[in-house]
């Protein structure tokens, strides 16, 4: 099975952590999208244009994901 991945542009300035909050609703999601952009390791913020592979995950996965937050989340 291969691995889809959406293709991300960043804009100025923007993170790791809060591009795994948009895609993931989950900014630990980070960690992820690094395995996949290595480059990108030890980077405190992204270049205009940089391109992020961001690891489609299945809605299953994000149903649960959401399950286990917290009431106030």
């Amino acid at each position: 099975m291969t691995q889809q991945f959406h293709e991300h542009f960043a804009l100025e300035g923007q993170r790791l952590d809060t591009i795994a909050f948009v895609f993931f609703r989950d900014a630990f999601g980070y960690l992820e999208i690094l395995k996949f952009n290595p480059q990108y390791q030890g980077r405190l913020s992204l270049k205009a244009g940089d391109r992020v592979l961001i690891p489609k995950k299945s809605t299953q996965e994000l149903r649960i994901k959401s399950q286990n937050l917290p009431p106030w989340k």
